[in-house]
């Protein structure tokens, strides 16, 4: 995660890439830029919350068709 930075000095351009600080840099860190990483989307969890999400379904649905079947419900 990148994490924006900030000058405690006066902040110079030196040309149109460099940017040099009178200061020093400091990495601002809030829990808005935590929280916002937590929302990234994560394709190995998906497929693992997908997976269990089908087994799940597939085993309440053959129980259930074997309740009906055998007239218990």
């Amino acid at each position: 995660m990148t994490a924006p930075l900030i000058c405690t000095g006066e902040v110079t351009m030196v040309d149109t890439t460099t940017v040099t600080c009178a200061g020093e840099w400091q990495v601002y860190e809030s829990d808005l830029l935590e929280f916002a990483h937590l929302l990234t989307f994560d394709l190995q969890m998906f497929g693992v919350l997908l997976s269990a999400c089908a087994v799940v379904f597939i085993i309440g649905h053959s129980a259930g068709r074997t309740a009906k079947l055998m007239n218990r419900v």
